[in-house]
This record gives C-alpha cells, sequence and structure tokens, in this order.
C-alpha cells in the first residue's frame, strides 16, 4: 500500500518536523544552572543534589509514559500538552521563590 504524499500532507509533515526540531533545540538549557545560582540565589551543590536529579528522573518517566499518552490523546493531544507545559515550566521558574517550585519547574521541561 502506497502513501500519496499530497500538498497538504507534506506541509502539515513539514510543520510537524520543525515543531519538533525547535522544541528539542532548546538553546536555554545551558543557562539554567548559572540562571539558579545567580538570580534564584540557590547553591551549586543545591542546584546539583536537588534540582537536576529531578529533571533527570521526569525526563525518563515522562519519555515512558509518552507512549501511552499518544495511544490514548494522539500525537496533536501531546503535543498540545507538551507545548503547554514548556511554557508552563518557564512562568513557574521566572515565578518561583522556593526550592519546591523550582523543581516543580524543572518537572515541566
Amino acid at each position: 500500500m502506497s502513501t500519496i504524499w499530497t500538498p497538504r500532507l507534506v506541509y502539515l509533515t513539514s510543520i510537524i518536523c520543525g515543531y519538533g526540531f525547535l522544541v528539542q533545540f532548546a538553546p536555554i538549557m545551558p543557562y539554567y544552572v548559572p540562571y539558579l545560582v545567580q538570580v534564584k540565589h540557590l547553591g551549586i551543590q543545591q542546584v546539583t543534589t536537588q534540582v537536576l536529579p529531578v529533571v533527570s528522573y521526569s525526563v525518563l518517566l515522562f519519555t515512558i509514559l509518552s507512549a501511552p499518552a499518544c495511544r490514548l490523546l494522539s500525537y496533536r493531544g501531546v503535543v498540545i500538552i507538551g507545548t503547554f507545559s514548556v511554557l508552563a515550566s518557564q512562568v513557574i521558574l521566572l515565578l518561583a521563590r522556593t526550592l519546591f517550585w523550582i523543581q516543580l519547574s524543572m518537572v515541566t521541561i
């Protein structure tokens, strides 16, 4: 069975691939630790032991859960939820004053 590549299908595929590239590009990531240390006044030890492990384990958990979520919600739903979670993480990180809220913002990355 062959797939016919209509202009609409090519357009939608290129939009999805472009969006996926831009989401994974994440040029802000190298600046998180200096931001947490200098602006949020966390110690480097606190960042490496209490914040960064939260990022690692949450990425692992959400990677495992993404396949069943795509099956239940469709890819479009998962992409929309992912987009809102990235936006929410940035807002939470800007407004965070305690370690708990900073850890919560790292979960939604």
